[in-house]
């Protein structure tokens, strides 16, 4: 039997470029863990980070300048205009008054609201008048001028009610008539008690006037005849006394009043008349 050899195989050269291990020392064992060292593959760069764009910068807001308020008016300067009004309005009614005691008084322009609440009271006015056998637009003109047709009213010289009678001249009514005193509260408020006994009243005025003209009897009614008297005395007479009213009228000067109420009194009577509501 042929003993079969075995080529020992030469040993294989490394490849080119290829590092040779190192030799071992004599009497070293190989380190098994040892391995040819290979060039590393280097690592993948990262990728950079985008950059991002800036976001847009807003414009900074406008700073509002705050708007200087008005200084407040003192206090004083608004109770002003708050009276101003009723300041123009006095001096209105003290132009009209001046001029209204000047002017005819045809001329005069009268309350229209005043005008109708005095009609407001027809009946009871006609009715007052035919008790006592008086005029009843007379009778409504005076109204109008004591009261303007409202009931309830006190004088600061405490006349009384629509026809504003004082209650001595009440009494002496309320005798002519045959009726009991009356209550002062009565005369205030029942206004038909009330325009009976003023129409009683004018009654006497024109009973104890004879050829008196009206003016002077409306102005008894709204004086009271002692005052118109001592007045008449003073200027010796009823003509004196007027002209000497219409004097101080023209000239601006204070009067008694009892003068221009008597005319604008009868011109109310021809308003009246004209408007046709109260039966003559």
């Amino acid at each position: 039997m042929t003993d079969s050899v075995q080529d020992n195989p030469e040993p294989e050269e490394p490849p080119a470029g290829a590092q040779a291990p190192p030799e071992l020392a004599p009497g070293a064992e190989p380190d098994v863990d040892s391995k040819p060292m290979l060039d590393a593959a280097p690592e993948p760069e990262e990728a950079p980070e985008p950059q991002l764009a800036p976001e847009p910068q807003l414009a900074p807001e406008p700073q509002l300048v705050p708007e200087s308020l008005p200084a407040p008016k003192p206090w004083y300067r608004n109770r002003m205009v708050a009276l101003l009004p009723l300041g123009l309005a006095l001096i209105a009614a003290g132009v009209w008054m001046t001029w209204s005691n000047k002017t005819d008084v045809k001329a005069t322009v009268f309350d229209p609201l005043g005008l109708r609440l005095v009609e407001g009271h027809a009946a009871r006015i006609e009715a007052a008048a035919r008790e006592s056998d008086v005029d009843p637009v007379l009778l409504a003109g005076i109204m109008f001028m004591e009261s303007r047709g409202r009931g309830g009213q006190r004088s600061s010289a405490d006349a009384l009610g629509l026809m504003q009678l004082r209650m001595i001249s009440a009494r002496d009514a309320a005798k002519r008539l045959g009726l009991d005193e009356p209550a002062e509260e009565r005369v205030l408020n029942d206004d038909d008690l009330n325009v009976r006994l003023g129409a009683a009243h004018l009654a006497w005025l024109v009973e104890n006037s004879e050829g008196w003209p009206l003016e002077r009897i409306l102005v008894s009614y709204n004086a009271g005849r002692v005052r118109l008297f001592r007045w008449e005395a003073a200027q010796g007479g009823w003509e004196g006394w007027v002209r000497e009213q219409e004097r101080r009228i023209a000239a601006g000067e204070s009067t008694s009043g009892a003068l221009a109420y008597a005319r604008k009194a009868i011109g109310v009577m021809e308003r009246l008349r004209e408007r046709g509501a109260i039966a003559p």
